[in-house]
C-alpha cells in the first residue's frame, strides 16, 4: 500500500536503461535540440518520434546508494540534462551540456515515482517527476503545450501537476 503524499524513488532496477521522458499532459517528448552535442543545447517539447535525441541513458550517480540522484544522458548527444548553474529560480530553460561542466549536482536529479490515476488506462510504465539535486527544481513543459519546441524549464513543484509528470518508456 502507498501514501499519496509520500515520495518514492525510481528502483534501482532502472539504472543503466535507455528511456523516453513523454510529458503527461502535453504528450510530447524529452528533445535535445536537433540532437546537437553542443554545450548548452536547450531541451525542448517535441512529437514523439524515436529519434536517438529523445532517448535518455538514466543512470544512478552511485549505484549503491537508495538515495542517489541519477543524471540523464542523450544518447544522440552525449550530453547530459542540467539545470542551468544550478539556479533555484522558476522559469530556467534546461540545458544539456557534456560531463566536464558536472559539478555541484546540477546534472543530478532525483527521480520521483507518482502514481497513476485508478481511471487511466495507460501501461504499467512508472510516471515520475525529476527533481534537481542542486536546485530543488523539477523538470516542467511550459504550459503543459504539445507544440514542437515547448520550452523544458525548471520549476517550483506543484503536485501532481502534469506539466511535471514524465512518463518513462524503456527503449532496450
Amino acid at each position: 500500500m502507498s501514501d499519496r503524499n509520500q515520495d518514492y524513488f525510481l528502483p534501482k532496477e532502472w539504472h543503466g536503461k535507455c528511456v523516453t521522458l513523454t510529458n503527461y499532459r502535453g504528450g510530447t517528448a524529452l528533445d535535445v535540440a536537433g540532437g546537437s552535442s553542443n554545450n548548452g543545447t536547450p531541451v525542448h517539447g517535441w512529437e514523439v518520434n524515436g529519434s536517438r535525441a529523445q532517448q535518455w541513458v538514466i543512470s544512478k550517480v552511485n549505484a549503491h546508494d537508495v538515495w542517489s540522484p541519477w543524471t540523464l544522458q542523450n544518447v544522440a548527444s552525449n550530453t547530459f540534462l542540467f539545470n542551468r548553474d544550478g539556479l533555484s529560480e522558476a522559469n530556467v530553460d534546461m540545458w544539456c551540456w557534456s560531463r566536464d561542466y558536472m559539478s555541484h549536482g546540477i546534472a543530478d536529479w532525483f527521480l520521483i515515482t507518482q502514481e497513476r490515476d485508478q481511471n487511466d488506462p495507460g501501461s504499467n510504465e512508472p510516471i515520475i517527476m525529476l527533481q534537481n539535486a542542486a536546485s530543488s527544481m523539477y523538470v516542467d513543459l511550459w504550459g503543459g503545450l504539445s507544440n514542437n519546441g515547448t520550452r523544458i524549464s525548471g520549476f517550483y513543484r506543484d503536485n501532481l501537476n502534469p506539466n511535471q509528470l514524465w512518463q518513462l518508456r524503456l527503449v532496450r
